[in-house]
């Protein structure tokens, strides 16, 4: 199987091979998605990311999946910011758990892996993996509750987004930000809810909606959209930047 976006070596953690290894607590550690406009987004994000980041839809697989927008174009990400830094109030749980993964193979338990690319473990500092004894210390265990949250919470968001789909919500849509200059940026081949297919729903549909607790997600949804034009701003100040 191919590796996920931003891992390029994963392997599974081992108390024997990483015994001497360390985690830098870097508060700028996000530049491994400094070119990716795009980062994968979990249903449960949606409310208290929505001031913050567009929240869209990429088409693919049986269904769309949920994204957040992170620049106006591939291989842009106006988030990241020159020393590595998240430019954001709210930090995507796929970036929070990176360079960490849950890895599953048919028969067995679940397994922590890691990036072993990832420059920032090293043996010279930061935050040991296991202790002397070989035990794993906290921040293995963060890694494992944070990891084993994100595959539920993928679980639920391949649910949501399959509905959204049966329901014929998600429509094709070309997001327009205009620029200071008059000019129009323009990102395709993304998907939002249709407001007008969602108020057209059967009751029956629109209460299981509810019932289900999707509501409040899409709604979130719909209200991040309106966050593009940070994103606009963001360019903007580059360009001034890299023009001074």
């Amino acid at each position: 199987m191919p590796n996920p976006l931003f891992y390029s070596s994963v392997v599974a953690l081992n108390r024997d091979a990483h015994r001497r290894l360390k985690l830098t607590n870097r508060s700028a550690r996000f530049g491994f998605a400094s070119e990716s406009h795009l980062v994968p987004a979990m249903v449960e994000e949606f409310t208290a990311a929505a001031p913050e980041l567009p929240i869209a839809f990429l088409p693919g697989g049986p269904a769309p999946s949920p994204v957040f927008v992170a620049g106006l174009a591939p291989g842009q990400n106006l988030i990241v910011d020159a020393e590595g830094g998240w430019d954001a109030g709210y930090v995507p749980a796929y970036l929070r758990r990176y360079p960490f993964i849950i890895g599953e193979t048919t028969g067995t338990d679940p397994v922590l892996c890691v990036d072993s690319t990832y420059d920032g473990l090293t043996e010279d500092e930061g935050d040991p993996l296991f202790d002397e004894e070989g035990a794993p210390t906290r921040v293995v265990q963060d890694a494992i509750e944070l990891t084993g949250r994100f595959r539920d919470a993928a679980t639920r968001t391949q649910g949501f987004c399959s509905r959204l789909n049966e329901l014929g919500l998600l429509r094709s849509v070309t997001l327009d930000v205009k620029r200071p200059s008059g000019e129009t940026t323009v990102v395709h081949g993304l998907m939002t809810v249709d407001e007008a297919a969602l108020a057209e729903l059967p009751e029956e549909d629109f209460l299981r909606l509810r019932k289900d607790g999707y509501l409040p997600a899409i709604y979130a949804h719909l209200l991040s959209l309106r966050t593009l034009d940070r994103l606009n701003d963001k360019l903007t100040a580059r360009q001034q930047m890299a023009a001074e």
